[in-house]
C-alpha cells in the first residue's frame, strides 16, 4: 500500500488516499497471469489517517475503508490492469477539495485521470466525481452496478497526474505528470516530465516539457528510470504545499537505479529549479 495524497488542516490531524494493490488477493482467489502485464491487477484507493503528524497512518475501518473502487473481483475476461491506480495531491479552492484519482476498467470505465471534489476531505465517503455534467459519480459499486466517471482532457492530461498546484498569480492550475510526446522541433516523441495547465480544472492547454528524462526501462536507459514528477513551491503560504505563491518553485522527481535494466529498491530524489513566468489575464 503506497500513501498518494495527504491532507492537514492543523498539521496534527491528516487524512490520506493510499493506493491499494490487490493483485496477490487476486492470484490466491485463482487468477492467472498468463505472461500478460497488468493481468491480476486489481486496485483500490483507500482511506488512511494519522493523528500524530505523520509519523503514523492507519487504514480507516471497513466500512469507510474504500474511498474508489471498480469493484472487488478480477473477471476472468480482463487482459490489463482495473481499478483505481493512483492520485494527485488534493487541492482546496473556494470551499472545494478536488483530487485527480486515475482509473483504468476495461469493458467498464475509460481510462484516465478523473476530477473528484467534496466539501470535507476528512469525510472519505464524500468524495464524487466529475460525470460530465457535474460532480455526481460515487467511485464505488452501487448494487452490484458500476458507475463511471468521465476522464478530464485525456489528450492534455493522458498520464497520471502526479501534482497539481495552483499559481496564485496567474489565477490557474498546473498538473504535472510524466509522458513521451513530440513537440514542434523535436524529431520524434520525447520521454520526459510535461505539464499542463487550466482555469477551471476541467479543460487543460495543451502540454509543456519541463524535462527531458527517461520514463520506460530498457527502452529509454539501461542504467536510470526517473517518475513521480511534482512541482512544489517551498515558498508555498498553504500548509499542504498545494499552492505555487512564488516565482521559484521546484520539480522533484524519484532518480531509480536500475541493475542490468531491472528495477531497483537503490533511489534518489533529485530536484530542478523552476521559473513560473505565467501572468494573469
Amino acid at each position: 500500500m503506497w500513501i498518494e495524497a495527504t491532507y492537514t488542516r492543523d498539521g496534527r490531524a491528516i487524512t490520506g488516499l493510499a493506493s491499494q494493490d490487490l493483485t496477490a488477493q487476486m492470484t490466491r482467489a485463482g487468477c492467472e497471469v498468463h505472461g500478460v502485464p497488468g493481468r491480476c491487477w486489481l486496485n483500490n484507493i483507500v482511506a488512511v489517517r494519522s493523528n500524530d503528524m505523520g509519523q503514523t497512518f492507519e487504514v480507516l475501518p471497513q466500512e469507510t475503508e474504500v474511498v474508489a473502487s471498480l469493484g472487488d473481483v478480477y473477471r476472468s475476461e480482463l487482459t490489463e490492469r482495473y481499478g483505481y491506480f493512483t492520485t494527485s495531491n488534493i487541492v482546496q479552492k473556494d470551499g472545494a477539495f478536488y483530487v485527480f484519482m486515475f482509473a483504468q476498467g476495461e469493458g467498464t470505465q475509460p481510462s484516465g485521470n478523473c476530477l473528484f471534489r467534496t466539501a470535507d476531505p476528512f469525510d472519505p465517503m464524500s468524495w464524487k466525481g466529475w460525470g460530465g455534467s457535474g460532480f455526481n459519480v460515487v467511485p464505488r459499486p452501487q448494487r452490484g452496478a458500476v458507475a463511471a466517471c468521465q476522464p478530464v482532457a485525456p489528450h492534455a492530461l493522458p498520464h497520471e497526474v502526479r501534482s497539481l498546484n495552483y499559481i496564485t498569480s496567474a489565477g490557474v492550475w498546473v498538473a504535472a505528470f510524466a509522458d513521451r510526446r513530440k513537440l514542434p522541433g523535436d524529431d520524434g516523441p520525447v520521454p520526459g516530465f510535461y505539464l499542463s495547465t487550466s482555469k477551471d480544472l476541467l479543460n487543460w492547454t495543451a502540454p509543456s516539457r519541463i524535462k527531458a528524462s527517461p520514463t520506460r526501462p530498457r527502452i529509454d536507459s539501461h542504467d536510470i528510470l526517473t517518475s513521480y514528477p511534482s512541482i512544489i513551491d517551498p515558498g508555498s503560504q498553504s500548509p499542504n504545499f498545494d499552492t505555487i505563491d512564488s516565482p521559484n518553485p521546484v520539480l522533484l522527481y524519484t532518480v531509480q537505479h536500475l541493475r542490468n535494466g531491472q528495477g531497483t529498491m537503490n533511489r534518489d530524489l533529485n530536484y530542478v529549479p523552476l521559473r513560473i513566468n505565467l501572468k494573469a489575464d
